[in-house]
């Protein structure tokens, strides 16, 4: 899947460049292109931290799998957005933030809970691994 990121407030880039190249994308027989909002208020500068991000997140996420070659599926947590912790829909057994630079930091849970008290506000792939040794991961918004 290609996705076009834009923010319709961005003062410098125009939205509607990557409106129309999905137009043309999907003329010239693309099934999996798609312009995606990625912040309607943000003007340029603000746009750049949730484009980036989604960008990294995407690579990372599609060439990602563990150190057993196991493919990691995707899993919501909540609250997300998230000030001090998020819940799981099942028991982990380890919990890793990778961060939009690609740094591994090791969480503290507790069974279906975990502990994001100490990471600084921004993007983060969460990886969990079950209690099968399968590893699952989510997408989370740190906030205070």
């Amino acid at each position: 899947p290609t996705r076009l990121l834009y923010c319709k407030a961005d003062d410098q880039v125009s939205y509607k460049n990557s409106l129309v190249a999905e137009a043309k994308m999907k003329q010239n027989g693309s099934t999996s292109v798609t312009a995606q909002d990625v912040g309607s208020t943000l003007d340029h500068s603000g746009c750049v931290q949730p484009a980036v991000t989604n960008t990294l997140l995407f690579f990372y996420t599609n060439s990602l799998t563990t150190g057993q070659d196991n493919i990691i599926e995707t899993t919501e947590v909540y609250p997300n957005p998230a000030s001090n912790f998020v819940m799981l829909s099942f028991e982990a057994k380890q919990a890793i933030a990778v961060d939009v630079m690609g740094r591994n930091i090791k969480l503290d849970l507790n069974k279906n809970e975990v502990d994001v008290s100490n990471l600084e506000n921004g993007y983060y792939l969460l990886l969990l691994e079950k209690e099968n040794n399968q590893w699952v991961m989510a997408k989370i918004l740190k906030v205070n």
